[in-house]
Order: C-alpha cells, then structure tokens, then sequence
C-alpha cells in the first residue's frame, strides 16, 4: 500500500484495497464520479447508510485532495533527503550522563558538599511585611530581604481593617 494513501481514513484504506488500489498514482488517475457511484454500492454492501446528493463523489474527491497533498509533501521530503548532508547515520560508543537539573527542583534534592555549605548566619532571610491594601500595589503582600538579626525579630502587628473591627464588637 503506497504512503501517500495511508494518510486517508481507515475506511477510505478499505475501499480502495477492495477496489484493487494500492498506489497514489492509481487513484489519482480514477475519475471522482465513477469512483463515487462505485463507493455508494461498497457501502450499501458494508451495511452503511447511503450519503446524501453527491455525497459519495464529493467524499471521493476529498480524499484525492488529501491525497495529492500527501504525494507532493513526499516528493519534497524525498528531495531534501536525498540532497541533504545532514542527515547521517552516527553510531554512539558510550551514553553521557544527562546534564543536572535546574530550577527548584534541582535545589531541593542538592546535597551540599563541603565546599558550598553555607552557614545560617551568612544567609539572608525572606521576610513578609503584610500592609493594607490601599498603600501597597499588587496582593497587599510586600516581601524584602531581612538581616538575619531582624528575620528573628517579633514583627509590629498591623492595623485592623474596618470590616474586622466592627465584627468584633
């Protein structure tokens, strides 16, 4: 069975295999009408319902297109195949190792070694500073980076807003 059919639906495959149709270039060269009126009594014999108006012709005609578009990409892949240097056969002696991974992920499963370990004092800290929202933009959430003396600190409790203090009382 040629490539090029191979790109229509299973049950275009069956008709043309049961047709006798095994290149592209057999079919394309059938008439779409005859090959519809001929599609319509393969159907009736497969117990399928019969397509409406020209139905059958028109489903014949469409897979031709598709066809015809699956020989000429062919035809251009076959060309650059066969002109291109770039494509060889390269045999590989020995598997490497993939290369670390990056992100969060790959500093959660690093274990430091001796040379980068790091003591708590040394590293700042990520504290959250929680503001009303009329006077910080964004999700009233502002973050910045601590000393570590004031990462250990109490933070200041914030102003209530008017909806909390009336709830309460």
């Amino acid at each position: 069975f040629d490539n090029a059919l191979k790109v229509l639906i299973p049950t275009a495959q069956e008709f043309l295999r049961d047709e006798g149709i095994s290149s592209a270039e057999d079919f394309l060269s059938q008439r779409s009408g005859e090959m519809g009126e001929r599609f319509g009594q393969w159907r009736k014999k497969k117990g399928m319902a019969k397509l409406r108006g020209s139905g059958e012709g028109a489903t014949i005609s469409a897979w031709k297109s598709l066809c015809r578009k699956a020989v000429a990409a062919l035809e251009r892949y076959r060309e650059k195949l066969g002109t291109s240097d770039s494509i060889r056969v390269i045999e590989v002696e020995e598997a490497s190792t993939p290369a670390p991974r990056r992100g969060r992920r790959a500093r959660k499963d690093h274990t430091p070694d001796e040379e980068d370990d790091e003591t708590p004092a040394s590293t700042p800290e990520v504290k959250s500073k929680k503001r009303s929202r009329a006077h910080s933009p964004g999700n009233g959430v502002e973050t910045s980076i601590a000393s570590p003396a004031e990462a250990h600190s109490p933070e200041v409790p914030h102003r209530q807003s008017k909806r909390t203090r009336r709830s309460r009382g």
